[in-house]
């Protein structure tokens, strides 16, 4: 017969064994961070990190900004918002299917441009690398 003294370990240490393993698999899928090396020709490395694409392209504002409206076009995204200034950019636009697509554009150097896509609130990562795909095609 097993006593109480015997048991390797009490009811309240499973359960916060049982809440500290939900959390870690929770915080796992939150973090959302991969980097992707090779995700689109012509930009830098790319990151995908808490549901937002990050890349950055060797060209300038102006000329990424054009590239980006052209983008959006040729996918018959709906813009709905586009703004610029002389640092940075952003553009608010919507799929078929009412997807909101962020896009924003950040000086880094007179010769090369930050750019992040977030699709949704969470992000999905295939759609945004085709933008950036897409943006990038544009930059030729």
């Amino acid at each position: 017969m097993i006593t109480h003294s015997q048991r390797s370990g009490s009811p309240a240490t499973f359960v916060s064994l049982c809440l500290l393993a939900v959390f870690a698999i929770g915080t796992s899928f939150l973090s959302g961070c991969v980097v992707v090396a090779a995700g689109a020709p012509g930009a830098g490395a790319v990151a995908y990190v808490r549901g937002e694409l990050q890349s950055s392209v060797p060209h300038n504002l102006d000329t990424t900004y054009a590239a980006t409206r052209r983008a959006l076009g040729d996918m018959q995204f709906l813009v709905i918002e586009d703004k610029k200034t002389l640092v940075d950019a952003g553009l608010v636009s919507r799929t078929a299917t009412d997807k909101k697509v962020t896009i924003k554009l950040e000086r880094v150097t007179e010769s090369l441009t930050k750019v992040s896509v977030r699709v949704g609130l969470i992000g999905d990562e295939p759609l945004s690398l085709t933008i950036l795909q897409k943006i990038t095609a544009e930059l030729k």
